[in-house]
């Protein structure tokens, strides 16, 4: 069985994705600890000049709080749309002259607009990985929350991801291979017969026509729906599950 245990992100960029369709479970880290300007309450789009932006939900500061106690703040008035709208409209007005958008639009908006509408950070951003990972085609691995398997009182992360592993029985983690090979304790998991398999798609990350970046150059790490909106959903899945992306086992040693 592989675990991918990660944070609930906003809109996740291809290589969330990608870790997903090869997972069985996909432990979701909701009392992990919430960071203003992280990716749990945004997430990067190419605006209507072709520029690179932040898409943003309105949580406030939530400073010293975990992401499952995070709540959507209203902060804009009463007489204009609400926030939900404000995103999907920011989406809309960026991507309306892309390649996919008449194909497309209508099932994103779908995809995204329901969970926008609930007011608990993770039940938002689990919502919408659920949804547009359906509209994708990808096979969603089953989602546990890691708040069901053991509380919030590890200082060292590696200890987290052995409890988890332990309680999951697991035989293997997924991990990205960036910062997430540096921060554990790779021999203490190894030591357990943990296997580590590692996806480096930020390095191998495949690259398409982006509509408004024929100048600017490619962009990585967008957003999943600039891929669907500029490209379309088959040719989105196709790039998730190409062969160089496919997670390889690795021994890692910690420094």
């Amino acid at each position: 069985m592989r675990l991918v245990i990660h944070q609930p992100y906003f809109i996740p960029w291809m290589g969330y994705f990608s870790k997903l369709s090869y997972s069985d479970i996909f432990v979701c880290l909701d009392n992990a600890q919430f960071r203003k300007r992280h990716l749990f309450d945004r997430t990067k789009i190419i605006n209507m000049h072709g520029q690179i932006t932040w898409l943003s939900l309105p949580v406030g500061e939530k400073l010293g709080i975990l992401c499952n106690q995070v709540t959507t703040q209203n902060i804009i008035r009463h007489s204009d749309p609400d926030y939900a709208e404000n995103i999907l409209l920011t989406i809309k007005y960026s991507y309306s002259k892309a390649y996919f958008f008449n194909d497309e639009w209508n099932d994103v908006y779908q995809a995204l607009y329901e969970p926008l509408k609930q007011k608990e950070l993770v039940k938002i951003n689990l919502g919408i990985i659920k949804n547009l990972s359906a509209l994708i085609g990808i096979k969603m691995p089953e989602i546990i929350l890691a708040s069901e398997l053991v509380g919030n009182e590890f200082d060292d992360p590696t200890e987290r991801l052995l409890q988890i592993s332990k309680i999951l029985k697991a035989e293997s983690i997924i991990i990205g291979g960036g910062q997430g090979t540096a921060i554990h304790n790779w021999d203490l998991l190894q030591k357990e017969n943990i296997k580590i398999f590692v996806q480096d798609f930020l390095s191998n990350h495949p690259q398409y026509y982006q509509y408004r970046r024929s100048k600017s150059g490619f962009a990585r790490a967008m957003a999943i729906i600039d891929a669907i909106l500029n490209v379309g959903r088959k040719s989105t899945l196709q790039m998730l599950t190409n062969t160089a992306c496919e997670p390889t086992e690795s021994i890692l040693h910690s420094n």
